[in-house]
This record gives structure tokens, sequence and C-alpha cells, in this order.
């Protein structure tokens, strides 16, 4: 079964040589992420692209748009600067058919595990709905990042994994990037397709009503932390590539 604590021993990376110790990682074959996008239509705020309503941000058929801009600046940062085997699975989910988007968007997920069976943390990027979103990090103008895990206990019983490492990541990213993170969202509706891996979360990066910008900056951030807290799975040898048992 999954690790009782997957967020557990993930504290060394905290350590300044942090950096050096993740570019000595032997990763092997794969990725050890999975970035994605269950509704692959969500955008953002541009220069040229501002609609007065909410239900108008959304950009269908096409991979063309905020969040696969957000997944690939993420999935940028953990390859070029941590050198950490990435997948950005871009395949659209929510179109022809909306309220289908987790039942395809489940299909790219079984495919991509099967063929990286080490993958360490699985991201459905999303962004949410609220205006306001922002925080100010380093001086820069940043969305805000929510966490949601599916605890719907019927659907998926080992839920309580996917809440531990959510929480390991929140306070991450919070003693990282102060006022960055919002709040870690239980949804006891459902499982969010979270059941296919102990380390699965939904990652909600800022809303509609942020500019592209202050999302990328934000995934850049979040990338960061995800790349320590990978150093600490691997190196307390709790990783997939471990051949810890799923």
């Amino acid at each position: 079964g999954p690790p009782a604590d997957p967020g557990a021993g993930v504290e060394p990376a905290a350590t300044p040589d942090w950096k050096q110790r993740l570019r000595a990682v032997q990763w092997g074959d794969g990725c050890r992420i999975l970035i994605y996008h269950t509704h692959t239509s969500e955008t953002y705020r541009t220069g040229s692209f501002a609609p007065g309503r909410e239900d108008a941000y959304h950009l269908w058929n096409t991979t063309e748009t905020g969040i696969v801009e957000v997944g690939r600046a993420m999935r940028r940062r953990l390859e070029e600067v941590y050198g950490i085997p990435t997948c950005h699975a871009v395949e659209i989910h929510d179109w022809p058919s909306h309220p289908r988007a987790y039942i395809e968007a489940r299909a790219t997920v079984q495919q991509v595990l099967a063929r990286n069976p080490n993958l360490e943390i699985v991201l459905d990027v999303h962004r949410d709905a609220p205006a306001g979103l922002v925080a100010t990090v380093g001086g820069q103008r940043v969305a805000q990042v929510a966490l949601v895990v599916g605890a719907n206990t019927a659907m998926h019983p080992g839920w309580r994994a996917n809440l531990a490492f959510a929480q390991a990541l929140a306070e991450r990213i919070q003693d990282r990037w102060p006022g960055m993170f919002r709040r870690v969202i239980e949804r006891p509706d459902s499982r969010l397709n979270q059941d296919l891996h102990p380390r699965a979360v939904l990652v909600e990066i800022g809303s509609y009503d942020n500019h592209l910008d202050e999302a990328v900056r934000a995934a850049e951030l979040l990338a960061d932390v995800l790349a320590e807290m990978i150093l600490g799975i691997v190196e307390s040898g709790r990783g997939a590539g471990a051949g810890a048992v799923r």
C-alpha cells in the first residue's frame, strides 16, 4: 500500500547544499514529476485578453491557454534549473465535454504512470475563481496557491496519504515563500483521480483575475519547493525509484 506518511523524510533538503545534492541524483529512466491539466481550457488575464465576465476565461480545444503556459513554466524550471525529469501532459481533457474532464484526465494519468513507474509527485494544475489572489514575494506580485485533496473515503480509501503530502508541501511553501500559500482544501465529495498515486494533489494557481505573469512566477516558485521535496523523498529511500511499494 502507499507509504503511511508520504510527507515524511523531506527535512534534510533544507540545508544549503541541497541544490548540489540534487544535481548528484541519478534519476534513471522516465519522469519523476507529472504535471497535467484536467481543465486545459482555463486561462488568465494578459495584456490583450481581459474579458469582463469570469466565465469568459476559457479557450476551448487548444493547448495555447494560460494554464498550459503555467505548466510549461513549472516543467522548464524543474528540468533546466534542477535537472529533475518532468512530464508535462498537454492532452485536452475538457473538450468536447467539460463534465467528462476528470474521466478523460484519469486515462492520461494512468498512461503516464504505466510508462513512468518511478513517478514521485503528480500535479493536476488548475486556476481558481476568486478575485484578489495576489501576494508580494521578493518584491514581485505572484498568484496565490491552494492545494485540493479529494477526501471521499468510499471512492479513495487512501486519501489521507495525499492529504499528508499536501500538508507537507503547504508547510514548505509557507516557510519558503510567506504569503504565497492560501490553504489546503479537502473535498469530501470527490477523489479527483488522486487514488492513482499517494502523492497526487490538485494545485490551484491564482484565478482568472490574475495576470498570466503572476501565475507563471508562482509556478516557478512552486517548482523550487517541489525540487527540495523530491530530493527529500529520494534521499529518504521512500521514493518509487528505490523499489518502494505503491
